[in-house]
């Protein structure tokens, strides 16, 4: 565990021979009880469907896009800022499946989970160029051979000043949020950024 209590290197198990499995997943809030007070950005939320898979087209979903109120942007916290809708793939996907989802995505990575959402794992652009170098054929490499297989996370509970300085500190351009070592969204330093503005807003009294 760091410092600041929070955000803990995760130390992977090796993985199962589970199916592969493509994970699109979102925690489903009413818009309606997401209440922010000025200069306090409470949430106060009720996720009304916890096992609730859908496509996601739409993009990112953020608490922050809710906000009612202008408020200290220190005051906000990872819950608030981070992505619900999170792409995974499984530890016995293929490595090109991973290659096909950041190209069509624009993602620099994919968390890797098991059916029960446990984070296993990232597969990021470097470990897919790696296995290439190493003239691998990604159509025949799974996922659990590439992994990067200890990773930094978050809570919902920590705040946004201490996520800036463990992102500027490992030089980290996002981290999976986790709870009870299931993944449950992803922050980015983009999403810092637009809390940042969503709490700095003028809004109508």
């Amino acid at each position: 565990m760091l410092s600041n209590g929070s955000l803990t290197p995760l130390k992977i198990k090796p993985v199962d021979s589970s199916p592969a499995l493509v994970v699109v997943s979102r925690l489903v809030v009413a818009p309606s009880l997401l209440l922010f007070e000025a200069e306090k950005c409470h949430l106060n939320h009720r996720v009304l469907s916890p096992h609730s898979t859908v496509e996601r087209k739409e993009g990112p979903m953020r608490a922050t896009e809710y906000f009612v109120h202008a408020c200290d942007p220190k005051t906000l916290i990872v819950r608030q800022i981070m992505e619900d809708a999170v792409v995974t793939v499984s530890p016995a996907s293929s490595a090109m499946v991973v290659a096909e989802l950041l190209s069509e995505h624009n993602f620099g990575s994919v968390s890797v989970t098991e059916t029960d959402g446990t984070l296993r794992g990232l597969v990021t652009e470097f470990d897919l160029l790696k296995a290439v170098e190493q003239g691998r054929d990604l159509r025949e490499v799974s996922v659990s051979e590439i992994m990067t297989r200890e990773v930094i996370t978050t809570t919902e509970e920590t705040p946004l000043m201490n996520l800036i300085h463990v992102l500027q500190e490992r030089h980290l351009i996002r981290l999976p949020v986790v709870k009870d070592q299931k993944l449950i969204g992803m922050v980015a330093r983009r999403d810092i950024v637009f809390g940042y503005v969503k709490a700095r807003a003028n809004y109508w009294p």
